[in-house]
């Protein structure tokens, strides 16, 4: 999924925006996805919390868990929302 022209494939068949700013400039023609694409470049960050560290660390632990067996994927995910949502500013 990191070459290019892997993550091209799933990104056709998902029709969701690149993250990689070289795969954008095709996807902009896209009838699909190109409005979505355009907005790459200048869209902000989802994360609107008080703790960048903290959710940082959320996801890493949520990865590390599921990888390490520590935790099935459900239980590591609702473990990292938990973790994310004491940080959000509302």
């Amino acid at each position: 999924m990191i070459k290019p022209e892997e993550a091209k494939k799933y990104l056709d068949a998902a029709k969701r925006p690149a993250a990689d700013k070289s795969l954008l400039p095709g996807q902009l023609e896209d009838e699909d996805v190109g409005v979505f694409a355009s907005q790459v470049l200048t869209a902000k960050s989802w994360y609107l919390g008080n703790d960048p560290a903290a959710m940082e660390n959320a996801f890493e632990t949520m990865a590390n868990d599921v990888l390490t067996g520590a935790a099935d994927i459900p239980t590591a995910v609702g473990t990292a929302q938990d973790k994310v949502a004491q940080t959000i500013v509302y």
